[in-house]
């Protein structure tokens, strides 16, 4: 299952400079009215969004035995942590908590009764997400109707334009591979590439999105719709790089000297940010699979 859905959606990237950058209008048209209502639309105050310093960082534990009969392992280790650090900053974007010390993702609702994920549940956040999309006082599948609405949600906003796409996790998409409603998918399971040529976007998949938010019996789980190129994605500095042979394993009681282990620790700065809260539309009550 693929874990660069976010990736593969077109996420935008402002590159490494720190501070905070304008906010886009909201894209709305302008509505018949007074002058004076023109005149304010005109004269509209932009907001801003506000980027700090966030860490996102592995720790793994390589062998030296293996490091010693295999040199080359330790680049292929090293490959693999990059991945997991990037792994993070899709977790981060999608599903912070925007605590002091992680960043805030698009998913966020208002706090619910779960205990692995309660601050994505309840109604989500309209400063994050312009399309709260309803699926059901229980959840309901992913379909072609259903995509509608977080079509329509972009569409009413006029912000129906850019890097547009869907999000969801492997098993909500599942569930939408069986959707039979409309007169080309008489054959299930749907491929990815029919899904995509009847919706008319692209629809990618990430397990950093769970599948185990409460709101009833059923697991859900949540879908994202919207232009990925407003999501920002600012990283401060490079990756660093620490390793030592003597760090503290707490779950043994020893050092990594004594385990014949080097510790690598791998580091990135990171924020995320929602441009503009008009591209994305979103649900977290999808059932799954």
């Amino acid at each position: 299952e693929d874990h660069r859905g976010l990736r593969q959606a077109g996420h935008g990237d402002p590159g490494d400079q720190p501070g905070h950058l304008t906010e886009r209008g909201s894209g709305r048209a302008p509505l018949p009215g007074t002058a004076g209502e023109y005149e304010r639309a005109m004269n509209a105050t932009l907001g801003s969004v506000k980027f700090s310093t966030k860490e996102i960082a592995v720790l793994v534990a390589i062998s030296n035995r293996l490091k010693k009969f295999n040199p080359m392992i330790e680049q292929g280790l090293l490959a693999d942590i990059a991945q997991q650090i990037a792994l993070g900053i899709e977790t981060a974007a999608l599903i912070g908590k925007g605590s002091e010390y992680q960043p805030q993702g698009i998913i966020k609702g208002a706090g619910g009764s779960g205990t692995t994920y309660p601050w994505l549940e309840g109604n989500l956040d309209s400063t994050l997400v312009g399309t709260d999309v309803d699926l059901g006082g229980s959840g309901g599948a992913m379909t072609f109707v259903k995509a509608l609405s977080f079509i329509g949600g972009l569409q009413d906003l006029n912000a129906l334009k850019g890097n547009l796409g869907f999000v969801m996790p492997p098993a909500v998409f599942r569930k939408w591979q069986q959707d039979t409603t409309n007169q080309y998918t008489t054959v299930t399971p749907l491929s990815q590439a029919k899904i995509e040529e009847i919706s008319g976007y692209k629809v990618r998949t990430t397990t950093s999105l769970p599948v185990t938010l409460a709101k009833t019996t059923t697991t859900l789980g949540p879908v994202i719709f919207g232009n990925w190129a407003d999501l920002w994605i600012p990283m401060f500095g490079g990756i660093e790089i620490l390793a030592s042979n003597t760090a503290y394993n707490p779950t043994t009681g020893k050092s990594g000297l004594m385990h014949r282990l080097t510790h690598i620790s791998v580091s990135q700065m990171v924020d995320c940010g929602v441009m503009r809260a008009a591209s994305f539309a979103a649900s977290n009550e999808a059932t799954t699979v």
